[in-house]
């Protein structure tokens, strides 16, 4: 969980992923194509699923640090 609203940066390793809502599919997703990185902003109180299309896939994200 966030506190407040944070950009993060998102990376896909080993296969392609896709984000969205809690019913995310390959279908209905955002794409995230292999070793690709995108940045989304994230509202206070909203949620990012993510799923792979086939297997277990990596997914890295990087968002900063509240000091």
């Amino acid at each position: 969980p966030k506190v407040g609203s944070n950009w993060i940066y998102i990376r896909a390793l080993g296969n392609d992923c896709y984000l969205g809502g809690s019913d995310v599919s390959d279908a209905n997703g955002l794409k995230v194509t292999t070793n690709d990185t995108i940045s989304l902003f994230i509202e206070r109180g909203e949620v990012l699923y993510g799923i792979s299309k086939t297997g277990a896939h990596s997914l890295v994200v990087l968002e900063p640090s509240s000091v």
